[in-house]
């Protein structure tokens, strides 16, 4: 994911199996989607 840029489309938290988890869906000009563990920003 390192040198990967885009624009943020999606962001927020999940509660999955009891733990919050905090992603964000980044969209690069080609519409290629990273999703991306908040600790990354």
């Amino acid at each position: 994911m390192d040198g990967f840029t885009g624009k943020v489309f999606w962001a927020g938290v999940n509660k999955y199996y009891g733990k919050f988890n905090a992603r964000a869906g980044v969209k690069d000009t080609k519409g290629n989607v990273q999703w991306i563990a908040a600790e990354k920003f």
